[in-house]
């Protein structure tokens, strides 16, 4: 018992480059304007709640792109975007606010909301190298306690081996409901009539489960990461070219920052920007 006490508070007391989680935060804002900001507009609705959200939203995703009171900023977006799902997604049983795909968004925006987003890529940054060059010291570091992080990459993992879990079924892995999926999006009611078709759809199942099942372990193995992200990328943008599946593939792109070494991304940054 002891050792894991000392093994927890050694992980709440671990710091490092605050890079990644300042990237993520302007890049999870990015996508949440890309998902709701359309929706929110008030030409879009004639209620004075969903004026009031949309006011909260615009005011909170666009002072956590920019950085401005960057914690605070995060997590009102995250309050904003968990009444968004849970208050007028199933309470208000309006279906696209509840959908896995928009619940993966919002739930990012909560961790990320714990971590010390504010240090790097933001106006707060700018305003304390400021205020240090004004009396003479030195810029403050981009560094801080980083034990929030691999919620990110947990939440991430989840993802996957959930999705594995209930793909895991003979309607699936028959190819079956892939066949389904492709004749809905692409010949309607007619069956696609290309040779070894249903194969493909069989092989391709059956790749997709072992994938998201090996997915949510291997990423957390940073000597693989080198083949294994961009393997991830390109398996996720192939989902988003073949069929619409929304900001769900740039969020899970985003996500993969949290398995990253931070040291790592912060000298990837450094050199891009000639530190």
């Amino acid at each position: 018992m002891q050792a894991l006490i000392r093994a927890w508070s050694a992980h709440l007391d671990h710091e490092g480059s605050t890079r990644a989680v300042g990237l993520m935060r302007v890049l999870f804002a990015a996508l949440c304007w890309a998902r709701w900001a359309d929706e929110l507009m008030p030409l879009r609705n004639d209620h004075w709640a969903y004026w009031a959200l949309a006011a909260v939203f615009y005011t909170s995703t666009t002072a956590m792109f920019f950085g401005v009171r960057a914690r605070l900023a995060t997590a009102m977006t995250a309050a904003t975007l968990w009444t968004m799902w849970a208050g007028f997604g199933w309470l208000g049983d309006h279906e696209p606010w509840r959908h896995h795909h928009t619940y993966t968004l919002t739930i990012a925006v909560v961790w990320l909301a714990l971590t010390p987003c504010d240090r790097s890529f933001s106006f707060d940054r700018w305003l304390a190298v400021r205020r240090a060059e004004a009396t003479g010291a030195s810029p403050p570091a981009e560094r801080g306690p980083l034990w929030a992080v691999p919620l990110l990459g947990a939440q991430c993992s989840a993802v996957y081996f959930f999705s594995a879990l209930d793909k895991t079924n003979v309607r699936f892995l028959s190819g079956d409901q892939l066949e389904a999926v492709f004749m809905h999006f692409y010949s309607g009611s007619d069956p696609i009539d290309l040779p070894g078709f249903a194969l493909f759809c069989m092989l391709s199942a059956w790749f997709v489960v072992a994938f998201e099942y090996f997915l949510p372990f291997a990423l957390f193995v940073r000597r693989w990461h080198g083949w294994l992200v961009p393997a991830a990328m390109l398996f996720h943008g192939i989902l988003y070219v073949s069929i619409p599946v929304g900001t769900f593939t740039a969020t899970m792109w985003v996500y993969y920052l949290a398995y990253l070494d931070p040291e790592a991304v912060h000298r990837v940054v450094g050199q891009l920007t000639r530190e």
